[in-house]
């Protein structure tokens, strides 16, 4: 079976270039040292209680909107954001600040540390089929392979250390990071075969418990620092578990303990189990640039790459990798910035939740990729946040309806008050957020879902009807409006008024509303209402260069140096401009994405050029979609293939999945009642293999195989209209069609030939 995962032959030097494995609630970093072994362990839940989170709140900026919409009026724009933040600070919101939201939190550290000896033949790998980490080497020339995986059937890892000849003699240990602040206190105790780790927030009580089990061959004793010290083993296995508590510390004690007790102490029984879980999500889409079945290591992919050729292996390896980390960080929670991973006390940007572009980025494969259950989780995190974004809209603005921070963890309250980021003038965040019960639907044909929509999305229309304010031609304006995270060319503040993106998305999310609401035959009575107000949404506009403007006003002028490019939502991941037949519109949106690409690329983070190649793959320039792939890959990818927000630093878990969606987008293009496979691609890539691939429309491609001249597809839908299918250019079936059509609930076979 060819291998599916990554390979090394060196040790990880840091924490994010660990292994990472994980069951979306535990997750672990095997660093594979042969001799002194490191294993960092996560919780989703685990977020650190900071002080000044402890009594936070939406402060009161209500009397302060008119004002600052009279000075954005002027063209005032920083004198507008300075007067409402001089009026948030009268009622105790700190001035020009970010409140940064409660970090992910990193747990214990677990040490395998052996004798000091030989070491020779060393690999590490991360199978992706199975989420097991393996760390094999001869140890004075006997062989030793230790192997971790974090149980998808149960909340617990597990590490084997198997060992051949002479037995070995090894210390494993237990502690909580030392570095970590706003911690009071810190118990580690052995109980037998067990070892606990207690640690206590100072902000609150809650904190973590950690334990962990001992079985071995051989023999185990505790020594007075709580390490266990093996001897005479040629087996040993540890199982591990960890839990938050709040206010009950005792009792979560009990129960980890009692989770371990049960454990049968069988490490291949407990990963059959986990496989039949892990195997069936990860194999549901699988992608093939080769049939080659041998073993790269990360480096030697790297090595048959060039400054302008990336290696097709390679590119599935990523977008391999993308899709096992969404699978091994969706629990109960979606992935945070880093997924379900954290090595430091304070993590860039708190590890949390952002809502302008990264949590939605790690969305974007999870559907065509079959795994519905996460975008399930999805909702149920995104809707627990309905009451305190509505606290939001009254509190800042007055209004109705839901106003979504840009960041969040432990609660959804607002806190950028700073002018160089000015979120609180961003309104675009629950309208994106909301769209995945559309895509949702449009994929699964999932009627209660986009009933969850529609109760949603009338949240965000409130808001709407109560924030936009009319001009003198009855058009509606964003007032303030800002587009995520940039400023206009040579003006003096971020904040504006209409940023393209503020109205794609409400534009979206009016369509989004109306459609389901004639699908499911229900708010008859508000649908001609909420289609005036989207009639009254402002029209775009093009600058001097052909390009999308990035702000409306004729003023504001574009900056195309940015990693940003929210006001190309409407190309990708919205639909507008693509699905509008308006040749204008997306020859427009055609030019911002190559200054963004050419004229502005140093500018983009790893994120950004995820993001502009599924942009580059709707406008179908096969060159803009690999450019922006080849960059990300050969400068914002880490050793262990995380990739990172600035070159080769940050890592950040967004790009891994925007590359592997940008993939999907690579292979077909799905619209309301259209697929176009190929829709970009590349010459040099001679092979390609796809099965299970998910479509909108219910469509499922149960096999693509593509050479050079020809490819073969079977498919079918489930769905319940008529789907066109469009060949790329240059193909065409035997019969010279260049289009067929998939019928609803029908299945499909064709070859098509380059002409």
């Amino acid at each position: 079976m060819k291998f599916k995962g990554l390979k090394r032959i060196c040790a990880a030097a840091n924490w994010d270039e660990a292994l990472p494995i994980g069951n979306g609630t535990i997750g672990g970093l095997v660093f594979g040292e042969p001799l002194h072994e490191t294993i960092i362990t996560n919780h989703e839940e685990l977020f650190l209680p900071m002080p000044e989170n402890a009594e936070s709140h939406p402060y009161n900026g209500k009397p302060y909107v008119e004002g600052m919409r009279k000075l954005l009026f002027e063209g005032k724009y920083r004198e507008a954001f300075e007067y409402y933040s001089r009026g948030l600070e009268k009622d105790g919101a700190p001035y020009e600040t970010i409140v940064w939201t409660n970090p992910f939190e990193t747990a214990s550290k677990i040490h395998f540390d052996m004798e000091d000896g030989r070491v020779e033949d060393y690999v590490q790998k991360l199978d992706f089929r199975t989420g097991e980490a393996t760390v094999s080497f001869a140890y004075n020339g006997e062989s030793v392979v230790r192997k971790s995986f974090v149980s998808r059937s149960r909340d617990i890892m597990a590490t084997e250390i198997r060992k051949d000849g002479n037995p070995l003699s090894l210390e494993i240990s237990m502690a909580p990071f030392k570095e970590a602040h706003h911690i009071e206190s810190v118990t580690t105790v052995t109980d037998g075969e067990y070892l606990v780790c207690e640690a206590t927030h100072s902000e609150e009580e809650s904190g973590y418990i950690s334990a962990l089990r001992v079985i071995t061959d051989g023999e185990c004793d505790a020594t007075p620092d709580n390490t266990f010290r093996v001897t005479k083993a040629n087996y040993v296995l540890v199982f591990f578990t960890l839990a938050p508590w709040n206010l009950r510390m005792e009792a979560e004690k009990v129960k980890l303990l009692k989770i371990l007790r049960d454990m049968t102490p069988d490490y291949e029984a407990l990963f059959k189990e986990h496989v039949i879980i892990h195997k069936d999500l990860f194999e549901k889409v699988t992608v093939d640039f080769s049939d080659d079945e041998t073993e790269y290591t990360n480096e030697e992919l790297r090595d048959k790459c060039t400054a302008d050729t990336l290696s097709p292996l390679l590119l599935e390896r990523m977008c391999d990798m993308g899709r096992y980390m969404d699978i091994a960080s969706f629990g109960k929670l979606p992935p945070n910035l880093q997924g379900v991973w954290n090595g430091l006390v304070s993590p860039p940007w708190s590890s949390d939740y952002t809502l302008d572009e990264n949590i939605q980025m790690m969305m974007w494969p999870v559907l065509p990729g079959g795994l519905n259950g996460f975008s399930r989780v999805y909702f149920d995190w995104l809707e627990s946040y309905t009451e305190d974004f509505k606290k939001n809209a009254e509190s800042y603005y007055g209004c109705r309806g839901v106003f979504s921070a840009p960041r969040v963890t432990t609660d959804g309250y607002h806190r950028h008050y700073c002018h160089q980021w000015p979120m609180l003038t961003w309104t675009a965040g629950a309208g994106w957020l909301s769209s995945e019960y559309k895509r949702y639907y449009d994929y699964t044909g999932d009627e209660n879902v986009l009933l969850r929509g529609v109760k949603y999305w009338k949240e965000v229309v409130l808001f709407y009807e109560d924030f936009l304010v009319e001009d003198a031609d009855g058009k509606y304006v964003f007032a303030p409006s800002y587009s995520p995270e940039n400023t206009p060319l040579g003006n003096d503040s971020p904040v504006t008024v209409n940023a393209t993106m503020d109205v794609s998305v409400a534009k979206e999310v009016y369509t989004n509303l109306i459609e389901a609401c004639k699908i499911l035959g229900i708010e008859d009575e508000n649908i001609s209402k909420w289609e005036l107000e989207c009639s009254k949404l402002p029209d775009y506009a093009v600058n001097e260069d052909g390009a999308l403007k990035e702000w409306i006003p004729a003023e504001l002028k574009d900056d195309y140096h940015h990693r940003h490019s929210s006001h190309l939502y409407m190309v990708f991941p919205g639909y507008e401009a693509i699905e509008s037949g308006d040749d204008a519109l997306m020859e427009a949106c055609h030019k911002a994405t190559k200054y963004r690409l050419i004229d502005g690329v140093e500018a983009i983070s790893g994120w950004g050029l995820a993001h502009l190649a599924n942009i580059s793959a709707r406008l179908q320039d096969s060159d803009l979609w690999y450019k922006a792939i080849n960059r990300l890959v050969s400068v914002f990818t880490l050793g262990n293939l995380f990739t990172s927000h600035n070159e080769h630093v940050l890592f950040q878990m967004d790009a891994n999945c925007g590359l592997t969606n940008a993939v999907y987008e690579m292979i077909a293009y799905s619209g309301e009642d259209r697929v176009k496979f190929f829709p970009v691609w590349r010459d040099d890539f001679d092979k390609l293999k796809v099965t299970g691939l998910r479509l909108k429309g219910v469509v499922r491609v149960q096999e693509l195989v593509k050479n050079k001249d020809s490819f073969s597809v079977k498919m079918d839908s489930q769905g319940r209209k008529d789907v066109r299918v469009e060949l790329p250019e240059g193909f065409s079936l035997e019969n010279g069609d260049t289009e067929l059509v998939l019928m609803a609930g029908e299945a499909i076979e064709f070859k098509a030939y380059r002409r």
